[in-house]
């Protein structure tokens, strides 16, 4: 990496870090006020939920598999696993006892596309209940105007 691309990003990551921290005491006022309003469970004391995911696979797009049907008995047998834990959930899945290779690589691309799938609805959480779609750290706004409702 050349020198002058190195102070660019250090003198990039300067100018963000300061431009939140300038927040006067009404905005941050503001801030806390919005924050409040809106529902956040990690504030309510959520830690962490793990549950099984099942699809309705009615929905699911005709499988370009070579037995179909077959095919879909195996995928509704797979267990698929979601993690609501730290900043990132994951989704894990698991095959039946004694599925084979042949099977499992039949299958794969549509497991991989409904993993995808619970991780790209649960990876939206975060702004929508478990922390609200105010930033945590002030650091991060640069400023608020207070509204009639105390929203910003």
């Amino acid at each position: 990496m050349s020198r002058s691309v190195l102070i660019a990003l250090i003198a990039g990551s300067l100018s963000m870090a300061i431009s939140g921290q300038g927040l006067s005491t009404s905005d941050k006022q503001i801030v806390e006020t919005a924050r409040s309003k809106y529902y956040n469970l990690e504030g309510l004391g959520f830690q962490a939920a793990t549950c099984r995911v099942n699809f309705d696979f009615s929905t699911i797009p005709s499988l370009a598999a070579e037995d179909k049907e077959a095919t879909y008995r195996l995928l509704r047998a797979v267990r698929f696993t979601l993690n609501l834990e730290g900043k990132n959930p994951s989704v894990l899945y698991s095959y039946p006892p004694g599925t084979n290779d042949t099977a499992q690589q039949r299958a794969a691309p549509t497991t991989n596309l409904l993993k995808s799938l619970a991780m790209g609805v649960f990876q939206t959480w975060p702004t929508k209940g478990l922390r609200g779609p105010i930033p945590a750290f002030d650091s991060q706004i640069q400023g608020a105007v207070a509204a009639n409702d105390g929203m910003w």
